[in-house]
C-alpha cells in the first residue's frame, strides 16, 4: 500500500504542532513539540505541522492488520505509542522503538503495560537480550513483541 507524503507528523493527539529541525550539530536532527518556536539558529528550520495519531490514520484508510511498526521519532515516541492506543490493543503488532531513556522506557513499558509484551533489548553490535523492563537501550532500540513472534525470531 503507497500514501502520497504530505507535511503531517504522528503523535498522540489530532491537531497542530511545531516541528523544528536543527543545524544537524546534534543526534537531534528533528523534533515535534506542543510548544511554539523558542529559540533557534539561523540554521534551523521551524515550521507549525499536522499531527495525527495513528489509531486515527488506520482507521481513516481501512488498514486492517499491522504486523510490525517502527517507532523512532527522536523523544517523541511515547506520544507515537499512545497515539497507537486502539490498535496495539487489537492487532498488537510487535514494535522496534527508539529508548534513549529509562524514563522514556518506564513511560513506554506503562503504555503496554498488561499486553504480554516480551522486551528485547537491541544491541546492533552485540545481538538482541530479553529484559524484564525498559530501560535506556544498549544501541537506540528496542524489540517489543509478544511470546508467538519472540518464537518465529527464534528468540525463545
Amino acid at each position: 500500500m503507497m500514501f502520497c507524503a504530505t507535511k503531517i507528523a504522528a503523535s498522540n493527539v489530532n491537531g497542530k504542532g511545531h516541528i523544528n529541525c536543527s543545524s544537524f550539530k546534534t543526534s537531534d536532527r528533528a523534533h515535534l513539540t506542543d510548544n511554539k518556536r523558542e529559540s533557534f539558529t539561523d540554521t534551523d528550520i521551524y515550521e507549525i505541522i499536522d499531527k495525527i495519531c495513528l489509531d486515527t490514520f488506520i482507521t481513516q484508510h481501512g488498514i486492517s492488520n499491522i504486523d510490525v511498526i517502527k517507532i523512532d521519532t527522536e523523544r517523541h515516541e511515547k506520544e507515537v505509542l499512545h497515539g497507537l492506543g486502539r490498535c496495539i490493543q487489537i492487532m498488537r503488532p510487535a514494535i522496534i522503538i527508539e529508548v534513549l531513556s529509562d524514563d522514556l522506557g518506564d513511560q513506554i513499558g506503562s503504555l503496554v503495560k498488561g499486553l504480554n509484551y516480551l522486551y528485547y533489548n537491541i544491541d546492533e553490535n552485540g545481538g538482541i537480550r530479553k529484559t524484564n523492563e525498559i530501560t535506556k537501550s544498549d544501541y537506540f532500540n528496542y524489540l517489543l513483541c509478544n511470546e508467538k513472534q519472540a518464537r518465529q525470531l527464534n528468540l525463545v
